[in-house]
């Protein structure tokens, strides 16, 4: 039987990426608006924030908002997180954003 801390070592981890989101649903707890608030974290703070979770025994991390796909640097922040091998989920909203083919590089 595995002994986890889970005030050291949580399961999961969710980090609201932005604000920012399309639709204003009245149950969003994030207060979505339209523009990306300016004191989000950078790329390269998210990376030292995916290190320290990774060392967290390594939970999964969720992206959420607002909306992920609002932040352009998404697919990099979870590329940088899967590349170290942390499991990585994404709770985009409902939008014509979720289409994979909206946002491919290229």
């Amino acid at each position: 039987m595995f002994n986890r801390d889970y005030n050291e070592n949580p399961f999961i981890v969710i980090w609201e990426l932005t604000r920012a989101c399309q639709l204003h649903c009245l149950h969003c707890r994030a207060e979505a608006q339209y523009h990306r608030h300016p004191l989000e974290l950078t790329f390269e703070e998210g990376k030292k924030l995916i290190d320290d979770i990774y060392e967290m025994d390594n939970p999964m991390l969720v992206f959420t908002g607002g909306d992920p796909l609002e932040r352009p640097d998404v697919f990099d922040i979870a590329e940088y997180a899967v590349k170290k091998g942390v499991r990585v989920s994404m709770t985009p909203s409902g939008n014509p954003k979720c289409d994979k083919r909206s946002n491919e590089k290229g």
